[in-house]
């Protein structure tokens, strides 16, 4: 009798198991929303990025003075021709801004990687920094294109500058100068330019 008694008590609980999984499946799959692209939170994220890459730049910039010191101001007219007064940033607009800061990106990425082919900074400790700004510059502005592409802003591949060959170890190291300067004060707008963006979306 305790026998049966168990024997009906399993079975009760195997039918049970049965009905429950019946039921989950007939339910069907749980279909969640897809997480909505936030705009202030990916500018948010941009901003936090630049910020980073500011500072590795400015980390690589002073090892590079330090191996390879050049006094006086140095210019490269291939450069992107830098925006920096408090009227520009104020009236910034979300269009034409991520267009410029999109395309500058690309511009220092082409210079940097020129700089970074220079045979005595190949085969210099720094070639392993060039290569993380590289890839952190590349990264923000694919972030750029993919938020651009999202607000539907259109953008056009940016031509490569015409860059001098790398004639003299000297030539390399004034240019050396001129880029990270400049890139320095980029990124510093950058910054500043996505803050302003932020509250403009």
């Amino acid at each position: 009798m305790v026998f049966v008694l168990c024997e009906m008590k399993r079975n009760y609980h195997m039918l049970g198991l049965l009905m429950s999984l019946i039921t989950q499946l007939s339910s069907g799959p749980v279909h969640q929303k897809p997480k909505q692209y936030d705009f202030r939170v990916e500018l948010q994220k941009m901003i936090k990025y630049a910020t980073h890459l500011l500072a590795d730049t400015k980390l690589l910039y002073n090892d590079f003075k330090n191996k390879y010191p050049a006094e006086g101001e140095h210019k490269l007219d291939t450069l992107p021709v830098l925006s920096g007064s408090a009227a520009d940033i104020t009236t910034l607009e979300v269009t034409s801004g991520l267009q410029k800061l999109r395309s500058d990106l690309h511009s220092y990425k082409n210079h940097l990687d020129w700089l970074k082919k220079a045979a005595h900074i190949v085969k210099s400790p720094l070639s392993n920094g060039f290569h993380l700004i590289h890839i952190r510059t590349e990264t923000l502005a694919n972030n750029m294109e993919n938020m651009m592409t999202k607000l539907k802003i259109p953008y056009n591949s940016t031509d490569v500058p015409h860059l001098p060959p790398h004639s003299t170890h000297w030539a390399a190291v004034q240019a050396g100068h001129a880029i990270f300067h400049d890139f320095i004060l980029f990124l510093d707008w950058t910054v500043r330019a996505l803050m302003v963006l932020r509250n403009k979306l």
